[in-house]
């Protein structure tokens, strides 16, 4: 598995934890996990924009957001968790 193969895995890891992050969540706790939707989702748009216009870097801006994005969803995810428990 060289580089580029774990860089795509960390996108699918992303897409992933962040759906199923805000499914799990609810009130302040998901409005703290959609946060990197206001990157992400611009530049998943910008990827497939250059996709169709078929520029070889298409990718690039994903492969480098998606892994801050994921840290982002796993901290904040692991912090809310206790509170989501204490209110349960």
């Amino acid at each position: 598995m060289d580089t580029v193969d774990l860089m795509w895995m960390i996108v699918l890891a992303y897409i992933v934890t962040q759906a199923v992050a805000l499914v799990n969540a609810s009130g302040r706790d998901r409005i703290l996990l959609a946060i990197p939707l206001i990157v992400m989702v611009p530049i998943f748009v910008l990827a497939a924009i250059l996709f169709v216009q078929e520029k070889n870097l298409w990718p690039i801006w994903i492969l480098l957001a998606s892994p801050l994005a994921l840290a982002y969803v796993v901290i904040i995810s692991l912090l809310t968790l206790g509170t989501n428990q204490r209110a349960a």
